[in-house]
């Protein structure tokens, strides 16, 4: 599923941004008060994922088994991913809609972001205390 959201968002910021190179010639110096809005938005997103994140964890405390933790785990990774998901897109539509190419920078930042929160079990054993054991059971 990461791969498939990622390989989404990428695409669709290749095509857009050619598409806007093709009708702008590249924009303007000027962007205006989206040239604030744009990084607010695409960081929001990323501040707003990591937040996420660290509030889950403490309820995740109240989680007994492994089954339960990694429903969490994967409840908490999906909610993650929509949020910098949506962010980046944003970002995207933003620069469509005003012409500007330089709004598009901050895209790769919003896709690095989202590289970084992907899901893993390493990740999951760390957050939630789960044994190998455990993460074996996952695995298989």
């Amino acid at each position: 599923m990461f791969y498939a959201l990622l390989a989404g968002q990428v695409m669709i910021g290749a095509i857009l941004w050619l598409q806007l190179k093709e009708q702008t010639g590249g924009g303007s110096a000027d962007t205006g008060m989206f040239g604030l809005l744009v990084p607010a938005i695409v960081l929001g997103g990323v501040g707003a994922s990591f937040l996420l994140q660290k509030f889950s964890l403490s309820s995740a405390a109240s989680l007994h088994t492994t089954e339960e933790k990694w429903g969490h785990f994967q409840k908490i990774w999906v909610l993650r991913a929509a949020l910098q998901e949506g962010a980046n897109l944003s970002a995207i539509v933003l620069a469509l809609m005003t012409g500007q190419t330089r709004l598009m920078l901050w895209f790769p930042i919003g896709v690095a972001a989202f590289i970084l929160l992907r899901p893993s079990l390493f990740a999951f054993g760390n957050d939630y205390d789960v044994e190998e054991s455990g993460l074996e059971e996952i695995a298989s």
